[in-house]
């Protein structure tokens, strides 16, 4: 019977299916996320984890607080102060 393995289960090119309904996008860029195709948009992966109810893990990456290289830069970047020479006032 070369047929019952195929009733025994769903077919491989469907397995995934559910969750890219559940993620709101199409098979074929389902499939591109699968493979790991360049190009396929960081919006598709995230509904994806969304859908698996991963979150959305992006919110750490975008957090300025979390980013010490960059608050370093930063504040390498703040003007500084510069102060003429001043008057000696005999006051003190």
């Amino acid at each position: 019977m070369p047929h019952a393995a195929t009733k025994t289960g769903p077919r491989p090119s469907r397995v995934g299916l559910p969750c890219g309904e559940r993620a709101n996008i199409s098979k074929t860029l389902y499939t591109r996320l699968i493979r790991g195709t360049p190009g396929t948009s960081i919006g598709a992966y995230a509904m994806v984890l969304f859908a698996l109810g991963q979150g959305t893990p992006f919110d750490e990456l975008l957090d300025v607080s979390k980013d010490h290289t960059g608050l370093l830069l930063d504040e390498s970047r703040l003007p500084q102060r510069v102060r003429g020479p001043g008057k000696k006032t005999g006051a003190m």
